[in-house]
């Protein structure tokens, strides 16, 4: 009967030390999306063949994708992103205190492209520009942003390996493109 109780003994001290041993199993945190949200990037053209696109997505995951040069698909395109992709592009907007960003970061350079990032969320609305920010001390965390909303969207399926795409004259007008400000 004592090897019985040895083991039972042994079995609830080992069950014990079990529960108390940390897990290394992080709970899944996701940021709310507010309803609202909506990010959009316009990238322009510049003097060689940069691509010319504009992407946005909705809090919902709805992607829009109009493509007008250099990019292997030209025209709207459409699909849908994970509601968690969306909530990672808010968190990123908000520990980038997007809203507090300047407007433009405009670098005394030529033939570079220009992009915008516009964000909407919680009933506010901004947009930064980008014509060679990183000769006038941008913050990276703006490339980071716009390369995560490329990311999200995975334009690269859009935009193609970089080849020559010379569509220039007969580039669609995307419904969807900014209004370009300096």
């Amino acid at each position: 009967m004592t090897n019985i109780s040895g083991a039972f003994l042994i079995l609830v001290l080992a069950c014990s030390l079990c529960a108390c041993a940390p897990t290394t199993v992080d709970p899944v945190q996701t940021v709310a999306v507010p309803a609202d949200f909506k990010v959009t990037l316009d990238r322009s053209f510049c003097f060689g063949h940069c691509p010319s696109y504009t992407v946005s997505i909705g809090a919902n995951g709805d992607v829009e994708y109009c493509g007008e040069g250099f990019v292997e698909a030209l025209g709207e395109h459409q699909k849908t992103v994970s509601v968690q992709a969306v909530a990672e592009l808010v968190q990123l907007v908000k520990d980038a205190d997007f809203f507090d960003l300047h407007d433009s970061y405009v670098g005394a350079v030529t033939d570079h492209p220009t992009y915008h990032v516009k964000v909407q969320m919680n009933g506010q609305s901004k947009t930064v520009l980008n014509y060679a920010g990183e000769f006038v001390e941008m913050p990276p965390v703006v490339t980071q942003i716009e390369e995560a909303i490329d990311q999200t969207a995975e334009t690269s399926t859009w935009i193609g390996d970089g080849g020559d795409y010379d569509h220039e004259m007969d580039r669609p007008i995307c419904s969807n493109r900014p209004t370009p400000k300096m």
